[in-house]
C-alpha cells in the first residue's frame, strides 16, 4: 500500500506554480482529441505516477506539526477564455476505493479538514490555474484524530468554459497519516527546511568528555571540519552515563538538531539518548536517535537552547570512528 505513495508532503510550502502564456510546448495536442480537457494531479506529475499523495501529520508532547496540500488544476490545451474550475472533497469515493484496490482505509471527518480556494481560474491563453486549492488539518483537528492512516479523495467538481472534466484524471487520494512522537527528535527525516543549516562558526574551542568511553587523541580533529581526520571511539561498559559530552563553550539558541560524522556507516554509533543542557547540571531529554548512516544527524522538532550536549550511547559497531561533531542552527 505505501509503496504506491510517490509524493510526501510535511511541514513545509510546496513550490509556487507560475501562470505561464501558452506557448507550443505548453500544449497537449493528442491526434484524435481536439477537446480541452481539464485535470488535477500530485505535484510530482511522472507518466506512470501514481494517484496517491500523503499530507504527514506529527502529534509530540511538545508541538503538533501539520501541512497543507497545495494543489493546481490544469488543462490539456491552451485555454480559449477563461475557464472556472471548483473542486471538492468526496468521502463518498473512499468505499470505492477500498474495494477497488483491497485497502480498508478511513474517511477523514469533513469538519476535520480546512479547504481554501475550492474555485480557480485558467486564464484565457493559460494551462494552468492562478492559484492552487489549499487543504489542510488544523492544528485544533488533530487531536481528535487517532494514529493511522486516512484517505481523503479530491476531485474536480465542475468546470465552466470551453473545456470539460478529464475522464481520467479528475480525481486523486490523499493520504492523511498521523504520526504520534513521544520525544522531541524526528524519527524521520524531515525536508530540508525543517533542518536548519549546519553551524559554520570556528569550532576549534569546543571539547568532549566521556563516561565509560575514550576518544583517541587528538580530540581537537572532532572540531576541525575535517572529515578525512578521524578518532576512534571505544566503548568500556555500559549504564545510564555512558557517552560524551559536547562542551560548546558558550549558549546556541535554535538549536534545530546535531551532527555525527562517521568514517562509514558500519564504523558507527547504532543507538543513543539526546540530552542539552544550559549549565552542565540541569538536563532535558530530547529523545531517543537511531542510526544507520555515515552522516548521522538527529533533527528536533522544536529548536532548543543549549551549551551542553549529551550523547548516551545504547549500541555501537565493533568499531566506531567519528570524524566530526557539530550542529544544525534554524535562523
Amino acid at each position: 500500500m505505501k509503496k504506491n505513495i510517490r509524493l510526501i508532503i510535511g511541514l513545509l510550502p510546496i513550490c509556487c506554480f507560475i501562470l505561464m502564456s501558452c506557448r507550443d510546448e505548453d500544449t497537449y495536442d493528442f491526434p484524435g482529441d481536439k477537446v480541452n480537457r481539464v485535470y488535477i494531479q500530485p505535484l510530482d506529475n511522472t507518466v506512470n505516477g501514481s494517484d496517491l499523495v500523503q499530507l504527514a501529520i506529527h502529534k509530540t508532547p511538545l508541538v503538533t506539526l501539520t501541512g497543507v496540500l497545495k494543489i493546481p488544476v490544469s488543462s490539456t490545451l491552451c485555454a480559449n477564455g477563461d475557464i472556472s474550475v471548483s473542486v471538492s472533497i468526496d468521502n463518498s469515493l473512499v468505499k470505492e476505493y477500498n474495494a477497488k484496490h483491497k485497502t480498508s482505509y478511513q474517511a477523514i471527518p469533513m469538519e476535520a479538514i480546512e479547504m481554501k480556494n475550492s474555485n480557480l481560474k485558467i486564464p484565457s491563453n493559460a494551462t494552468k490555474s492562478e492559484g492552487v486549492v489549499e487543504i489542510g488539518i488544523p492544528v485544533n483537528s488533530v487531536a481528535g484524530l487517532s494514529e493511522k492512516e486516512y484517505l481523503m479523495p479530491v476531485k474536480i467538481d465542475e468546470v465552466v468554459g470551453n473545456a470539460v472534466i478529464s475522464s481520467n484524471r479528475s480525481i486523486f487520494y490523499a493520504i492523511v497519516r498521523i504520526v504520534e512522537d513521544q520525544d522531541n527528535i524526528w524519527d524521520s527525516n524531515p525536508d530540508e527546511a525543517a533542518k536548519g543549516k549546519l553551524l559554520t562558526a570556528d569550532r576549534k574551542s569546543w571539547t568532549v568528555s566521556t563516561v565509560n568511553s575514550t576518544f583517541a587523541n587528538p580530540m581537537s580533529n572532532l572540531f576541525d571540519g575535517v572529515t578525512s581526520t578521524t578518532l576512534r571511539y571505544t566503548v568500556s561498559s555500559y549504564d545510564d552515563n555512558t557517552g560524551f559530552t559536547v562542551d560548546m563553550q558558550k549558549e546556541y539558541t535554535n538549536i534545530s538538531g546535531i551532527y555525527h560524522y562517521f568514517s562509514r556507516n558500519t564504523y558507527s554509533i547504532t543507538s543513543s539518548d539526546i540530552y542539552t543542557s544550559s549549565d552542565n547540571v540541569t538536563w532535558t531529554y530530547q529523545g531517543h536517535f537511531n542510526n544507520n548512516a555515515q552522516i548521522a544527524s538527529a533533527f528536533f522538532y522544536v529548536p532548543v537552547k543549549a551549551r551542553y550536549i549529551k550523547t548516551i550511547v545504547r549500541a555501537n559497531n565493533r568499531t566506531v570512528n567519528i570524524s566530526e561533531l557539530n550542529i544544525y542552527i534554524k535562523d
